[in-house]
């Protein structure tokens, strides 16, 4: 017991060392332009999203049963409107097979759409064809998203069903997969805050640890 506590008061003292050492007047500019290039690299990946209008699309397959009992599969699609303030008018989807060797259901038990309040969702079309669905809305309004999926049976086929995004024509946005990018755009407040804690959590034990270092070197000084 005696040797761990001798131990762990040392290793405290190393630690608060290498953080003084860290956020000392020697150190201080280049913590500083640290901290700051993390900053400009956040703001750089999240203005690159949400400065301009951007959809996020994620599709995802997944085993299923149809409504009459047949096994087959089901395709969700997920688009997340990521901007600040752009609205997309008149988004449009497709999905289909063009090589023609899926079947979709048309049973509307197997077609589904969701939307996000406060998404507007009135006049929208979510239908089911046995050659693929159609989705139309009116308005994605900024950080909503709106999901739809159909279930299908395959016969021979060597690819899944393409799905095909068209907002309207006068619209300027771009789609992207979920990535770093859109990681860090949905958590800008997050991981700005958490980088801010943790500057003055070593701020706090920086000065912490000069604290209780002057004692000891005027006491080193004195000998």
């Amino acid at each position: 017991m005696r040797l761990g506590s001798k131990k762990m008061p040392e290793s405290f003292r190393t630690t608060h060392r290498l953080i003084a050492g860290l956020l000392s007047d020697k150190q201080t500019i280049a913590t500083g332009l640290l901290i700051g290039l993390i900053v400009w690299t956040l703001t750089r990946l999240v203005d690159g999203i949400l400065a301009t209008g951007t959809i996020e699309y994620q599709t995802v397959y997944s085993p299923a049963k149809l409504d009459n009992g047949m096994d087959g599969t089901k395709i969700e699609v997920t688009l997340t409107n990521l901007s600040r303030d752009t609205s997309v008018n008149g988004l449009k989807v497709v999905i289909n097979d063009p090589s023609g060797k899926t079947t979709f259901s048309n049973n509307p038990r197997d077609t589904n759409c969701a939307f996000e309040p406060p998404a507007w969702a009135d006049d929208a079309i979510c239908e089911g064809h046995n050659d693929g669905m159609i989705f139309e809305m009116p308005m994605l309004v900024p950080g909503t998203f709106v999901r739809l999926a159909i279930k299908y049976m395959q016969s021979g086929a060597a690819h899944q069903p393409v799905v095909r995004i068209r907002p309207q024509p006068d619209s300027k946005l771009q789609l992207v997969e979920p990535g770093l990018q859109t990681f860090v755009a949905r958590h800008e407040v997050a991981l700005l805050l958490a980088l801010l804690g943790t500057t003055l959590v070593l701020f706090g034990i920086s000065v912490t640890a000069n604290i209780r270092d002057k004692p000891e070197q005027k006491r080193q000084e004195k000998e």
